[in-house]
């Protein structure tokens, strides 16, 4: 993050409703087809460090892995690919994330 630069900031509803389909199809499409492992490696953790929601779903995919559960492990992977898509989309359009807080006790409402 640079802080020398103020990096424009976005709504999620902002991003969201201006969200092209488009962008958002081809980079799933990229992350699916990549060549470098080590590049997807790197943007999930990037992405998680700012969206703590997602460490906790690949930690279920990969409890999924560990049990030979491919259905429970592609569903995890759906859930993650979409997550880890917006970050990408947001980065290249300039957004800077601020990396979350760290969890300890109530952070705000809690949705079921």
């Amino acid at each position: 993050m640079n802080t020398d630069n103020p990096q424009p900031a976005l709504d999620l509803r902002e991003f969201f409703a201006h969200l092209d389909s488009e962008a958002f199809f081809s980079q799933i499409n990229a992350m699916a087809e990549a060549n470098s492992q080590v590049e997807v490696d790197q943007t999930t953790r990037e992405a998680t460090r700012v969206i703590p929601l997602l460490a906790d779903i690949l930690a279920r995919k990969k409890e999924a892995d560990a049990e030979f559960d491919s259905e429970q492990s592609r569903l995890w992977l759906g859930v993650a690919l979409p997550l880890i898509a917006c970050f990408r989309i947001a980065e290249d359009l300039g957004y800077d994330w601020h990396p979350a807080p760290p969890r300890s006790g109530p952070q705000g409402p809690r949705y079921p």
